[in-house]
C-alpha cells in the first residue's frame, strides 16, 4: 500500500484504536476525529486518500456527513467508505445512496480488513458503488485486540455500575444513549457480539423516551453488566499471571497527590477547558484559566504549582519557566514541536482520558524543572536499548523501531535473561514487557531498583492497560514511563528519546567538574 493518510470518523476509541494498529503498519498515517464538524477541518488540512464514517454517529450525522463529503467540490474525490452494524440490505443501500463507495461491517474482521480498505486505495480516484459482504467472524486471539477488550471491558465495567446507580436519581438520557452507542460499536469491532446487540437495544429504549422504559433500561443494563462481568472473567483466565498489587497501591492513591495543587491552564476552547476545571477539581486540585494573546510571563505562573497548555496555542519555542508543564494536543500537532520530539517536555495526546491526565500530571509534578530538561545534549555515543518481552513478534517489531532511530538494540525473552544482559552490556534504558512467564516486569523492574549497578537505568513498561493497576504499580515500583499496547512507533520513540535525554542530564549532573552535584 502507498503512502497516504487515512481519517477515521468514529465516536467509539475502541474501534479507531483497532483500526488504527491495523493499518498504520501497512504505511497509513491513520487520524481520528470524533464529529463531522471536526471532518471538514482537519480533512482540508490533510487530504486523506480515505475517509471511514461510522453512519450510526450518536446524533444521527454519520449518514448527512457522508452526502456533504461527496457534494462538497473540495471533498467529493476522497474514497468515503461506510462503516456500521448493516443488519438488513436497506441500511447497506442507504449508506450506498448517501454516497459511500463501500460498506464495512461490525464486527471488524483484522484478517480481510485491511484487504479490503486497500482494493479501494488501488481505485483510487475511480467510481465503484459495489459494496462488499457484510461478514461477521469470531476473532482469534491476538496481544493488541487482548489490550483493546481488556481496556474496553474495564471501562465498561465501571460506566455501566454507575448508570444503573443514577437510574433511582434521574435518566440523563443523552449520556446514556452516547455510552450506548459506543459499547454497540466497541463491542462488536472486538468480538463480542452479544454485547453490541443488547447495547443497540439499550440505545432504541433510551431514544423512545417513554416513561416506561425505565423498567426495560434497568433490565438491558442489568444484562450488560453480567456480559462484562463474564467478559472480565474470561480475560482473566486467558491473560498470563501477575502478582496483585499491594493493598495501598491504587489510583485514588496517585490522584491523591493532586490535592491541593495549583493548575494554570492556557489556549484552550471553553468546552476542554471546563473538561479540565472538572476534571482538576474532582481531585481536590484548582485551576484557574489564564486569557491572553500571548504565552503568560514566569511571572504571571509563579504562583501555580503547574502549567497545562494547548499544544496549538504555543509557539514551537516553549518558554523556559522552571516550572512543571504538560501539554496536550492532537499527535500531529504535539509533533511539529521540536521539544517534545526530543522528550524534552511531558505531553498527552488528544483525545485523552482523566485517569491519563492525572497520570501525566503526577509526572509533570515529579520531573526535575523544564529548564533543565531543555539541555541540549551533546553526547554522541550510540546509545544502548534493551528489549523485553516473550511474545518474538513485538520484540521484533520494537527492536526494528529502536535501531531505525539509531540506536544499539539488543534483545531478551524473560526477566533471568534480562537481568544478565543488564549486568554484562550495561544498557542506557531498558524496555521492559509487564506480563511474562516466570520474572515478569515488576520482578525485573525491582531488581534493577535494588541493585546500586542498576538502579539509574530508566525503564519503560510495555503494559495492556492505560487505566487499572498495573500503571500504578510500575510508577510506583520506580518505572520511569510507560507505551500502552498497541502503540504507535513513533510514540514510542518520543518516550525513548525523552528518558535518554533525562539520562545524559543525570550523568552530567553527576560528573565531577559538570557543575553539578556529585553523588556518591
Amino acid at each position: 500500500m502507498s503512502a497516504g493518510c487515512m481519517l477515521i470518523v468514529e465516536d467509539a476509541a475502541t474501534t479507531s484504536d483497532l483500526i488504527r494498529a491495523l493499518m498504520s503498519e501497512r504505511g497509513l498515517d491513520v487520524r481520528t476525529v470524533n464529529t463531522p464538524e471536526e471532518t471538514i477541518r482537519v480533512f482540508q488540512e490533510l487530504r486523506p486518500k480515505i475517509v471511514l464514517v461510522d453512519v450510526e454517529l450518536a446524533g444521527g450525522g454519520g449518514l448527512e456527513l457522508v452526502k456533504q463529503l461527496r457534494s462538497n467540490p473540495n471533498t467529493h474525490d476522497a474514497i468515503v467508505l461506510g462503516l456500521g452494524s448493516f443488519r438488513s440490505q436497506h441500511d447497506q443501500q442507504q449508506a450506498l445512496d448517501a454516497g459511500c463507495r463501500g460498506c464495512i461491517s461490525r464486527p471488524i474482521d483484522p484478517g480481510t480488513f485491511p484487504a479490503f480498505v486497500e482494493k479501494y486505495l488501488s481505485q483510487h480516484g475511480e467510481a465503484s458503488n459495489a459494496a462488499a459482504p457484510a461478514e461477521t467472524v469470531d476473532l482469534t486471539p491476538d496481544p493488541e485486540l487482548d489490550a483493546l477488550r481488556e481496556e474496553f471491558v474495564a471501562e465498561a465495567m465501571h460506566q455501566v455500575q454507575q448508570l444503573i446507580n443514577t437510574l433511582d436519581t434521574g435518566l440523563d438520557g443523552q449520556a446514556l444513549r452516547i455510552v450506548a452507542h459506543r459499547w454497540a460499536g466497541s463491542g462488536g469491532s472486538i468480538g463480542y457480539p452479544e454485547v453490541s446487540r443488547t447495547a443497540r437495544e439499550l440505545e432504541a429504549a433510551v431514544r423512545s423516551e417513554r416513561q416506561d422504559s425505565i423498567p426495560r433500561i434497568r433490565e438491558l443494563l442489568g444484562m450488560l453488566q453480567q456480559l462484562f462481568s463474564s467478559a472480565h472473567e474470561e480475560l482473566s483466565r486467558t491473560q498470563k499471571a501477575v502478582p496483585a498489587p499491594p493493598p495501598d497501591v491504587s489510583f485514588s492513591a496517585l490522584a491523591q497527590s493532586l490535592a491541593g495543587k495549583r493548575f494554570a491552564l492556557f489556549g484552550f476552547q471553553q468546552d476542554e477547558g471546563a473538561r479540565l476545571a472538572r476534571a482538576i477539581e474532582r481531585y481536590q486540585a484548582f485551576s484557574r484559566t489564564l486569557i491572553s494573546g500571548t504565552l503568560p510571563s514566569a511571572e504571571i505562573v509563579r504562583p501555580f504549582d503547574a502549567v497545562i497548555l494547548n499544544a496549538m496555542a504555543v509557539s514551537p519555542a516553549l518558554p523556559p519557566w522552571n516550572h512543571p508543564f504538560l501539554l496536550i494536543g492532537p499527535q500531529s500537532a504535539l509533533m511539529e514541536l521540536q521539544q517534545v520530539r526530543n522528550g524534552a517536555v511531558e505531553f498527552l495526546f488528544s483525545p485523552w482520558t482523566e485517569q491519563e491526565l492525572v497520570l501525566r500530571l503526577y509526572r509533570a509534578l515529579n520531573r526535575t524543572s523544564q529548564a533543565e530538561q531543555q539541555m541540549v545534549v551533546t553526547n554522541s555515543a550510540k546509545r544502548r536499548v534493551l528489549v523485553v518481552d516473550d511474545d518474538s513478534t513485538m520484540r521484533e517489531l520494537v527492536k526494528r523501531t529502536i535501531q531505525r532511530a539509531g540506536l544499539e538494540c539488543r534483545v531478551a525473552a524473560d526477566g533471568d535473561q534480562a537481568l544478565q544482559i543488564v549486568r554484562s552490556w550495561h544498557p542506557d534504558l531498558a524496555l521492559v514487557d509487564v506480563e511474562m512467564p516466570g520474572k515478569n516486569g515488576f520482578d525485573v523492574l525491582s531488581s534493577l531498583r535494588g541493585d546500586l549497578m542498576t538502579v539509574d537505568i530508566p525503564v519503560i513498561l510495555l503494559t495492556a492497560c492505560q487505566q487499572d493497576q498495573e500503571v500504578i504499580r510500575g510508577l510506583q515500583l520506580g518505572a520511569n514511563d510507560y507505551v500502552v499496547k498497541p502503540f504507535d512507533p513513533a510514540v514510542l520513540m518520543v518516550r525513548v528519546r525523552k528518558l535518554l535525554r533525562d539520562n545524559v542530564r543525570r550523568i552530567w549532573m553527576s560528573t565531577p567538574g559538570s557543575g553539578g552535584v556529585v553523588y556518591t
